[in-house]
């Protein structure tokens, strides 16, 4: 991957596609003025019997969930299709299939889940590289429970009521 030449050397390495705003970029992106606003909803990822997926059935889900009035955005690869259970190869079909079938006419967020942050990485340049115009990136399944246990102490701490 090249890195533009205005890039900052501590990025490594550099995203080049839409969703890098702090590098100049030649390739006008699809979206270029979306903002992660309105209702963004999250598309589920039908599969067949033998659990491969369903792209006739994807395809019309898209279009159907595009079309409904006030959708600002389509989130795909998230907890909705099963992400977590998806192959690295079976996300970038599922973002080739979607930007194919509706990226030209709404903007797509990309979900990114992974355990570790270099396959997040990984994943986050591929739907960069793909078309997606925003990231949606999950707390690793391993750390929720830090998660929890941190915001629970946090509200403890200022006297709030706890989440139980």
């Amino acid at each position: 991957m090249t890195r533009p030449a205005n890039c900052s050397d501590h990025l490594e390495p550099c995203f080049t596609g839409p969703i890098s705003r702090f590098c100049q970029e030649e390739e006008i992106p699809r979206h270029p003025n979306f903002e992660p606003k309105g209702v963004i909803p999250a598309c589920i990822l039908p599969f067949h019997e033998d659990l491969k997926i369903d792209e006739r059935a994807y395809r019309q889900h898209l279009r159907h969930t595009a079309d409904v009035h006030g959708v600002s955005a389509i989130t795909v690869s998230a907890h909705a299709t099963e992400v977590a259970s998806c192959s690295f190869e079976e996300q970038r079909r599922v973002l080739d299939v979607t930007m194919d079938e509706i990226g030209d006419r709404t903007p797509v967020v990309s979900g990114v889940y992974a355990d570790g942050s270099a396959e997040a990485a990984r994943i986050a340049r591929m739907a960069d590289a793909g078309g997606a115009s925003a990231l949606l990136v999950y707390t690793p399944y391993a750390a929720a429970p830090l998660a929890r246990l941190s915001c629970c102490l946090t509200r403890r701490a200022y006297g709030l009521q706890s989440l139980d």
